[in-house]
């Protein structure tokens, strides 16, 4: 999915099934030359892993979400620090019925 994104064509020609395989299977896939040149050796590298041809050595999504290439994982300790409370936080949010538009 990453390599389309990023590519705006799939990897491999769906046409001929068993070129296909093929091609697969020798991991013969190009970047366009222009997104190439954009993109970065991390995000080429998790395309790489991601388009393993044998299944059992392909990442899981902990592998994937743990890559280089994801910088939100390497900030997930700092965004999830809890936040103190302060004298100035606004009050505790009370809900209120609301009437319907019917008046009800």
């Amino acid at each position: 999915m990453l390599f389309i994104l990023l590519n705006h064509v799939y990897p491999f020609d769906r046409r001929d099934k068993s070129k296909m395989v093929e091609h697969q299977m020798r991991r013969q896939y190009r970047l366009r030359t222009e997104v190439e040149e954009r993109t970065s050796a991390e995000v080429r590298h998790l395309i790489d892993f991601l388009l393993e041809p044998e299944a059992p050595k392909r990442p899981s999504i902990k592998d994937v979400c743990s890559h280089v290439w994801f910088p939100i994982v390497h900030q997930e300790a700092e965004l999830l620090k809890p936040i103190a409370p302060t004298a100035e936080a606004s009050p505790a949010f009370t809900p209120t019925r609301v009437a319907s538009a019917s008046g009800k």
